[in-house]
């Protein structure tokens, strides 16, 4: 469908009323998968605590959010921003489960023994909840496309083209490439310079309804440069592979990620146990047959 056109509707429709959070949230939404992340952001920061977006809706919880905006960057190229929304999403899931040893003792006092039978079973399938699997989902591709091709070897790569031009092109091309990057460092200030005005706008207009505000130590590393700097994204993959494995096994995604990561690993009698399950679970599946031919060719050489 037409997503731009799509989000300038969305973005009319929540004009319509600025104080309604469904339709500011559709709008965001939309605003994500047009490609608009700068926008969406604003947005989003208008519905959050003292307008602080980043830490707001991370403190919500706010997994839509999360995932739409991590696939947005993904989609754009930027894998350190979008990664640091999967492992957001990672990070909740991780306290859910810390969450609930709050609840044995309260369940055995209180005995509340069916309410406490049904959070066991919840918490049994807590990583096999969609948000979760898309989270993965998302995260594995990219770590993979960081082992197959890592940012250090683009970097080299573009160094040695670099280095094969005529010395006025190379001064020209050196140039085209700061400018670049010069504009996108510019657009990042003025899009923080926004985020920050709104909320100092917001906690001046609350201040009169709160007690003092609690400052919050910035964060260290806000676009995720540090995450797409991993020397082993093969072991930050599995942080999402061993959860999925243990919860949500009876899905063939599964198996088809945990393939494409112990393949990598050069684990092949995991990465045969992944296509044997995924084939159990689809026989048909076109992925893995192809994963059972990837797996005979990296055996023969």
């Amino acid at each position: 469908g037409d997503v731009q056109l799509a989000a300038d509707v969305a973005d009319e429709a929540r004009k319509l009323d600025l104080a309604d959070r469904f339709l500011n949230s559709n709008a965001v939404r939309h605003m994500m998968r047009a490609g608009r992340y700068v926008y969406a952001e604003q947005l989003a920061a208008m519905f959050a605590r003292d307008g602080d977006q980043a830490n707001g809706l991370f403190d919500m919880e706010a997994t839509w959010f999360e995932l739409e905006a991590a696939k947005c960057h993904a989609d754009a190229g930027r894998q350190g921003r979008s990664l640091k929304y999967y492992r957001a999403v990672l990070t909740h899931f991780n306290q859910f489960v810390d969450d609930q040893f709050d609840f044995h003792g309260y369940s055995m006092r209180r005995s509340a023994l069916r309410a406490y039978v049904d959070l066991i079973r919840v918490e049994d399938e807590m990583f096999a909840r969609r948000e979760f699997r898309i989270a993965a989902r998302g995260a594995v591709r990219i770590y993979c496309n960081m082992f197959d091709d890592p940012p250090a070897k683009k970097a080299a790569a573009l160094e040695e083209k670099i280095a094969a031009m005529p010395q006025e092109e190379r001064r020209a091309f050196r140039q085209k490439l700061r400018k670049e990057e010069e504009l996108a460092a510019k657009k990042e200030e003025e899009r923080l310079a926004v985020l920050q005005r709104m909320m100092k706008e917001a906690a001046a207009k609350d201040s009169k309804n709160k007690g003092p505000k609690t400052e919050k130590k910035p964060d260290p590393d806000p676009i995720g440069a540090e995450l797409e700097k991993t020397e082993e994204p093969l072991e930050e993959a599995m942080k999402f592979i061993t959860p999925l494995l243990s919860h949500a096994s009876a899905f063939e995604e599964t198996q088809l990620l945990a393939f494409e990561v112990f393949i990598r690993q050069a684990k092949p009698i995991l990465a045969l146990k992944a296509v044997n399950e995924s084939l159990k679970l689809a026989p048909e599946s076109v992925q893995a047959k192809r994963n059972v031919a990837r797996l005979v060719r990296y055996v023969e050489l």
